[in-house]
């Protein structure tokens, strides 16, 4: 098909279901589909408990662009695909609003080079090779995409996976991965999926949020999973994101194993020197011939040491379930993130590092019912997820996390026209995402609060 004619194609197609424009070329052997996604949020936030230095902050309202990805994927040649995505998050966004995220108010606006892979189909959907910058395939609360999501956003447990497995903010990292699936192109009760992927993650930070630096230490990411589904197939093809709602198209239950392994990389401890009090004083002095006063300075410095990041080793295995039968969904996760120091630097720095190892819990429950009105779905949901950091946890010891969400989505068209009222109820402990500082700091102390939520995603 000539260009041209595929231009023509492309526009006419912009209002498709399921689809941007697209266009293709050499008799449809390679394509190119421009996919926009955004989600808008009206966030009110009640009886907050942050703080400002000690004073008490109002309830408020909050309007903002919790994200925006404008993608570009199809075919290259036969059997290769590529996708590359741009994002934007969080824009225009309180810094007190009680969702989770950090605000994007710089100017100008960052944007985020999200996916940047190609996929290869090495032999039918039984091997498959994707490498790139893409998210490791590891639970399905971290490949899941957000636009199928039946709670208003992602579960704790993609958080804090994230965060443990050092990739960044957005969960991608540099590699390779080989997956693929068994039994979806036959009359097959069962479907078996696999993947195991390499990754170049940043070696010495503990949270995504922490900015990296280089390291005298270098281990890779290993990432497996594998998974068992009864009765009809997450999909007909293999690909490395999952859906977490067919809307009743399927009836069928996925089981899924998956773990991490990472070795040791530098470990990284801030100890910065801070000046506490500075003051003049007066005093005096024996010299010769006389005595002479003369003004000096009083000063207390103050060393602090925190840890930043870095391991002997760092692992994630879990285990997680979705099920889907005549429109009712049920998903659930459990996943264990465990890290460990050595010996020599558990004992050098005995005051930061409360252990040579740890072991962190998180883990969610999801579930909703798609009710057919016309042409229309409406899907009551409900969400309880939390996370517990060990009493010796480097990054959170001790800190508690989690969410209660209540909520009804109306889907207009699917995924493509999608409207949202949820209610989450928030709670926390010291040291986590829930809550910054500890709740007998003077300073500021920003805490997650109960929040309720109108929200807008429109695909095209």
């Amino acid at each position: 098909m000539k260009i041209q004619k595929a231009l023509v194609l492309a526009a006419l197609s912009g209002s498709a279901l399921h689809a941007g424009p697209k266009l293709s070329w050499d008799d449809g052997l390679r394509s190119l589909e421009i996919a926009q996604t955004a989600q808008i949020w009206g966030v009110g936030t009640y009886d907050p408990k942050s703080a400002d230095n000690g004073t008490p902050v109002d309830p408020r309202a909050d309007v903002y662009l919790r994200r925006y990805q404008l993608a570009f994927k199809g075919q290259a040649y036969t059997g290769l695909s590529y996708q590359f995505s741009l994002a934007m998050d969080n824009i225009g966004k309180d810094s007190l609003t009680g969702t989770v995220g950090g605000p994007q108010n710089s100017n100008p606006i960052t944007i985020q080079v999200q996916d940047a892979y190609v996929g290869w189909k090495a032999y039918k959907e039984l091997a498959n090779v994707t490498f790139g910058l893409f998210k490791p395939v590891l639970s399905r609360g971290l490949v899941s995409s957000f636009t199928s999501t039946t709670s208003l956003d992602n579960p704790l447990t993609y958080t804090y996976e994230r965060d443990h497995l050092l990739t960044a903010s957005t969960a991608r990292a540099s590699g390779i991965d080989l997956g693929g699936q068994w039994g979806n192109d036959t009359d097959a009760v069962l479907t078996i999926g696999y993947d195991a992927g390499v990754f170049d993650v940043f070696q010495d930070k503990n949270s995504a949020s922490a900015t990296p630096t280089s390291s005298s230490k270098w281990a890779p990411l290993l990432t497996g999973r594998l998974s068992v589904t009864i009765g009809d197939p997450e999909s007909k093809s293999y690909g490395i994101s999952r859906s977490d709602n067919s809307l009743g198209a399927r009836n069928g239950i996925t089981f899924g194993l998956f773990g991490s392994y990472q070795g040791a990389t530098g470990l990284k401890i801030d100890s910065s020197v801070s000046t506490s009090t500075v003051k003049k004083v007066s005093k005096t002095v024996s010299s010769t011939p006389a005595a002479t006063t003369v003004d000096a300075d009083s000063v207390v410095l103050k060393t602090s040491r925190k840890y930043v990041g870095g391991f002997d080793l760092n692992s994630v295995t879990g285990a997680d379930v979705f099920a889907e039968f005549h429109g009712f969904t049920l998903n659930g996760e459990v996943a264990w993130l465990y890290r460990e120091f050595s010996d020599a630097d558990a004992a050098k720095w005995k005051g930061v590092l409360p252990a040579n190892n740890y072991t962190d819990f998180t883990w969610h429950v999801r579930a909703a019912y798609a009710i057919p009105v016309k042409k229309t779905f409406v899907e009551p949901s409900a969400m309880f997820t939390r996370f517990e950091g060990d009493d010796n946890s480097a990054a959170n010891p001790s800190g508690e996390d989690q969410q209660l969400d209540l909520g009804v989505n109306w889907y207009l068209q699917k995924n493509n026209v999608k409207l949202g009222l949820h209610w989450i109820l928030q709670d926390g402990t010291y040291k986590s995402g829930y809550q910054s500082a500890a709740t007998t700091a003077t300073g500021t102390q920003r805490v997650r609060d109960d929040v309720a939520v109108a929200s807008v995603q429109l695909m095209f």
